[in-house]
């Protein structure tokens, strides 16, 4: 059997660069705040909501993703 390796991403529409500073935005912040703190909170199944408030504060709740 062979496999198949796509050679593009045909169904995937290239991001603006506003998606771009948006992806970047979000994947620091994940990096710096989620991170570090999410095994302890699915260990404890403590809510996160002084990091949910900083998502907010960021404008991140309740956006619409393309």
């Amino acid at each position: 059997m062979v496999a198949h390796e796509p050679t593009q991403q045909a169904l995937i529409p290239a991001l603006s660069d506003e998606h771009l500073e948006l992806q970047r935005m979000v994947r620091n912040f994940a990096q710096k705040e989620i991170l570090p703190i999410a095994a302890e909170h699915d260990e404890s199944g403590e809510f996160p909501l002084e990091t949910i408030k900083k998502m907010g504060a960021m404008g991140l709740m309740g956006i619409e993703v393309p």
